[in-house]
């Protein structure tokens, strides 16, 4: 589903009656943080990073798209029969733990050069922007943020059974917004994007991720 069909859905639905309708660019705002939400809670996309590390170094800081550790392994010598070693995380009674000093950095405390450990982290959801001086022809097109730099991309980063409550996210945010005296309004929504979240989990709409290393391609780790 494109980010323009979601758009117009939310229009079409709980914003119909909301002065919000026609403002564009406040919509895909709280699409966005919709899409944060659902990545908080769902595990939608679990991205890895392979640290070369140096002498001297122990702090290195994480990618952009980087919100919290979910796990960390290291190499393990020829002679080893483990293909990797299961590193803790935030042990301070544990030399070899890997520790969280910042929201966007770890301390590896045994870093030597040429060392390698792979860090699989909970990434952030693209960011929707909305363009309102479209090509020619055109009222207005959505863009996506990769890595910084802007690119045409229509199709929404969530998968089909995760809209509904994506729809009720942004009719929240927006009833909050826009409508100062629907307090129990705004509730009865927050309360339906809760239970569509609640809906996915109990009827397995989504399979969660256990993290199982030998499944991985972790880019020549090991």
């Amino acid at each position: 589903m494109t980010i323009e069909q979601v758009v117009t859905l939310a229009k079409n639905s709980d914003l119909k009656t909301l002065a919000i309708k026609e403002d564009n660019e406040t919509i895909v705002g709280f699409l966005n943080l919709g899409l944060i939400e659902l990545y908080k809670r769902f595990p939608l996309k679990v991205s890895e990073l392979v640290l070369e590390l140096q002498d001297g170094k122990t702090l290195y800081q994480m990618p952009a798209d980087y919100m919290w550790i979910v796990a960390a392994y290291a190499e393990v010598d020829e002679a080893s029969t483990l293909p990797y070693k299961i590193l803790p995380i935030n042990d301070e009674d544990n030399i070899e733990s890997v520790n969280t000093t910042s929201w966007n950095m770890l301390q590896i405390p045994l870093a030597a050069t040429g060392y390698r450990i792979s860090i699989m982290y909970t990434a952030a959801p693209e960011v929707c922007v909305y363009n309102a001086a479209g090509a020619a022809g055109q009222k207005y097109y959505y863009v996506v943020v990769e890595n910084g730099n802007s690119v045409k991309k229509y199709d929404i980063q969530l998968p089909m059974q995760m809209v509904e409550a994506l729809l009720e996210y942004i009719a929240y945010k927006a009833n909050s917004a826009y409508n100062a005296d629907g307090t129990q309004d705004t509730a009865a929504l927050y309360q339906r994007f809760e239970a569509s979240c609640l809906r996915i989990e109990q009827r397995g709409m989504f399979n969660t991720d256990d993290l199982d290393m030998d499944a991985r391609n972790m880019k020549g780790f090991v």
